[in-house]
C-alpha cells in the first residue's frame, strides 16, 4: 500500500494514454492523476530557461521554447477541455509570458481559474507578469529550496534582477497562491530546506537575493501545508488539521514557528502520520500507535 498520497501529473504526450487507461481521477485514496505537465522552457541553471535579451555568462544565449505561442496555446486549449489541470513548466520571462498568454485565451470570458492551472518554478515571474497571473487567478508551484543550492548561479546567469527572483512575497501580494515544491531529485525533497530557504533566501555563499521577498515563518509553513493542497485541488481533505480532514500530518521534536530561522533544518521528524496511520516514526519517538 501506498505510504504517501500522489497526485500524479502526466507528461503531455501521455495524456492519451492517461485517458484510455482508465487511471484518470481519483483511483484510491492516496492515487490521484487529474493533471497534465508541458515543458515551455528549460532551466535557469543551465541558461535554457526563455528570457528577453541574453544571458551575460555563457552560453550567452536568450533560452529556449519548446513550442511556439499557438501551439503551447493549442495544448492548453485541449487539456482544458478535457478537464485537466494544465501545469507548465516555465522559468524565464519569455515562457512565463507565452504560458500566460496561452492561459489568458482559455479562460477569457470565464469566472476565475476553475482547474486551477499552474505554472510550475515562474522564477523570473517579475512584477507585471506576477500582477497578470494573480488576475487571471494562475496558481504557482515554486521552490524556495533552490536558494541555497542553485542561487548563486541564478544571481550570475540574471545579475540585474536577481533580487526580483523568486519574489514569493510580491507573488502572494499579488494574491497569487503559491505552493511549496522540491523539485526532486533536483534538489533534497525535505520541505524543511525550502521553509528555512522561504525565511532566509540565503545563497551558498551567503548572499541574500532580495531581501524584501523573505517570508516570515508561518507564511512559509503554509506553502508547504495550505497552499499545496489549494495547488491540488485538495484543500478540502488536507493541507491543514481540521474536522473532517483526513489525518495527513507529521510530528516534529519543536515548532518551525519557535526555531531560530537558521535551525529550522535540524528539526527532526519524528513520525509521518497519512490517514490516522503511522506510517514512520523515528526509532526513539515516544508516539504510540
Amino acid at each position: 500500500m501506498l505510504c504517501v498520497r500522489v497526485g500524479g501529473l502526466v507528461v503531455h504526450d501521455e495524456v492519451d494514454w492517461l485517458l484510455g487507461s482508465g487511471l484518470r481521477g481519483r483511483r484510491s485514496p492516496r492515487l490521484a492523476a487529474e493533471s497534465v505537465k508541458i515543458w515551455a522552457d528549460g532551466g535557469m541553471s543551465s541558461r535554457t530557461a526563455a528570457i528577453h535579451g541574453s544571458y551575460p555568462v555563457p552560453p550567452y544565449g536568450s533560452g529556449i521554447m519548446y513550442f511556439p505561442p499557438g501551439e503551447l496555446s493549442a495544448m492548453v486549449r485541449e487539456y482544458d477541455t478535457r478537464g485537466l489541470q494544465v501545469c507548465i513548466h516555465a522559468q524565464g520571462g519569455r515562457a512565463i509570458e507565452a504560458a500566460l498568454d496561452a492561459y489568458a485565451k482559455v479562460l477569457h470570458g470565464r469566472s476565475g481559474n476553475p482547474l486551477r492551472h499552474r505554472i510550475e518554478h515562474a522564477g523570473a515571474m517579475f512584477a507585471p507578469l506576477a500582477a497578470r497571473a494573480g488576475s487571471l487567478g494562475i496558481v504557482v508551484a515554486s521552490q524556495p529550496g533552490f536558494m541555497s543550492v542553485l542561487g548563486d548561479g541564478f544571481a550570475e546567469a540574471l545579475p540585474e534582477r536577481s533580487g526580483e527572483l523568486y519574489a514569493f512575497a510580491s507573488w502572494r501580494q499579488a494574491g497569487i497562491r503559491v505552493a511549496g515544491s522540491s523539485d526532486a531529485p533536483v534538489i533534497t525533497a525535505d520541505p524543511l530546506v525550502g521553509i528555512r530557504d522561504a525565511v532566509l533566501r540565503r545563497t551558498g555563499s551567503g548572499r541574500v537575493l532580495g531581501p524584501g521577498e523573505r517570508l516570515p515563518v508561518r507564511d512559509a509553513l503554509a506553502l508547504y501545508t495550505a497552499e499545496a493542497a489549494f495547488a491540488m485541488r485538495r484543500e478540502r481533505d488536507i493541507g491543514s488539521l481540521e474536522p473532517g480532514k483526513l489525518a495527513d500530518f507529521v510530528v516534529l521534536d519543536r515548532s518551525p514557528l519557535d526555531a531560530d530561522p537558521e535551525r529550522i533544518t535540524d528539526i527532526r521528524v519524528l513520525a509521518t502520520v497519512v490517514g490516522g496511520q503511522i506510517v514512520f516514526q523515528a526509532g526513539d519517538s515516544p508516539l504510540q500507535q
